[in-house]
């Protein structure tokens, strides 16, 4: 590496990894806790091969995570060596880095259509945040990068590369303790706090495990009760908007929507309607109905799958606000992602008429077990959280 670069390097990370590479191992599984480093070490490492002309492949699930993510990451590090970053050229159109007198090339790629996920010559890839990708579209990947690949990831769901060839590198967030601020430090005492104190939940014990450790931990039972769920009226709502995940309603999965209202750091589910028969007429008089009672300004469809992008495409000459929302994420590791947040900023109204069945099915999610029953309607909470957390800086 540069000796700029290498004034910056996180020495646990390296020693793993060296320890690794010198043994001939060419596939790395950067596992570990949240704020541990491990993402910036793997930046460094790349950039080194950029500067002997190597070609470099950074594949990101969604376009936002590798625009705010790693491509932001990378130009962090080049501000911060301006002699090594004077023989690059950084463009945001298309997102790259390039060599200026020599071959190397560092690429951003979103993946969120898996056919995408295939014929991108490089030497190095990177799939970051890996549990968000399948094991075909690692195995699509994989196949054009001629000399070796990086994964990174949180330990809340088990991942394709524990059984690809990878070595696992484990790390917490004692690896990248100097580099956090008092409110990010606060956050790891309050994660054992809660873990060690005498009412802990099943939930709280796995989450120290998984961000605080850094280690592998299951959920074993529900996740979100009575204790943890806020329920109040709303007020001061400012902003409104439906999301609805559709359903064919056939007597299987539900048709869940709810109607959101965000206040000052707090998103309010206003009113729900969740179904598993019905019609689609049935799902647009509900909609027409809220917008008459609210000052509704957009309705997201989640459009997946045919059947929400069948729906999107018949009622968007009804509905002018309305737009298709993709989730690409495991869905598991969304709403466990979004645990804390929805436990302590989402608030869900006692006085809406179908709140109570609506949350019976929210309790009886269980995670990775949920097959035993329904999620739709915790998968249309989180939704509609994340899109708050992305429109609001309170979130």
């Amino acid at each position: 590496m540069t000796e700029e670069l290498v004034e910056h390097i996180n020495e646990k990370h390296a020693a793993q990894f060296m320890a690794a590479y010198n043994t001939g191992c060419r596939r790395f599984d950067f596992m570990g806790g949240r704020r541990s480093g491990k993402s910036y070490f793997i930046e460094q490492f790349l950039l080194s091969r950029l500067a002997v002309g190597q070609v470099i492949n950074v594949a990101t699930m969604t376009d936002t995570q590798g625009r705010l993510g790693a491509y932001a990451d990378i130009c962090d590090i080049l501000h911060e060596s301006p002699n090594f970053a004077s023989d690059y050229d950084v463009t945001k159109s298309p997102r790259e880095v390039r060599q200026k007198y020599g071959q190397g090339r560092m690429f951003f790629n979103s993946y969120a259509v898996g056919e995408r996920a295939k014929g991108i010559a490089c030497d190095w890839l990177w799939i970051n945040e890996a549990n968000n990708f399948t094991e075909q579209q690692f195995v699509d990947l994989s196949a054009s990068a001629r000399l070796g690949v990086f994964a990174d990831r949180n330990p809340n769901s088990e991942c394709w590369t524990e059984r690809n060839g990878f070595v696992l590198l484990h790390s917490d967030w004692t690896f990248n303790a100097e580099n956090l601020t008092p409110a990010q430090l606060e956050w790891f005492a309050q994660l054992k706090a809660k873990a060690e104190a005498p009412d802990a939940s099943q939930v709280d014990v796995a989450l120290y495990r998984m961000y605080y450790l850094g280690e592998y931990a299951e959920i074993v039972g529900s996740i979100f009760t009575p204790a943890n769920i806020r329920q109040g009226e709303p007020e001061g709502v400012r902003y409104y908007f439906i999301y609805a995940d559709p359903s064919a309603m056939c007597g299987a999965d539900y048709f869940a929507m709810v109607l959101a209202g965000v206040a000052d750091g707090v998103l309010y589910i206003v009113d729900v309607w969740s179904k598993n028969v019905g019609s689609r007429a049935d799902v647009a008089d509900q909609m027409a109905a809220w917008c008459e009672q609210y000052d509704v300004r957009e309705i997201f469809i989640e459009g997946n799958g045919l059947t929400g992008k069948t729906y999107y495409e018949e009622q968007r000459a009804s509905f002018p606000t309305l737009k298709p929302y993709t989730n690409t994420d495991n869905k598991h590791g969304r709403i466990l992602g979004n645990y804390e947040g929805i436990c302590s900023r989402v608030v869900f109204n006692p006085d809406a008429e179908c709140m109570h069945d609506f949350l019976q099915q929210v309790y009886e999610y269980e995670g990775k077990n949920s097959n035993k029953t329904h999620d739709d309607n915790i998968d249309a909470v989180n939704s509609a959280y994340e899109i708050a957390k992305r429109r609001f800086r309170a979130f």
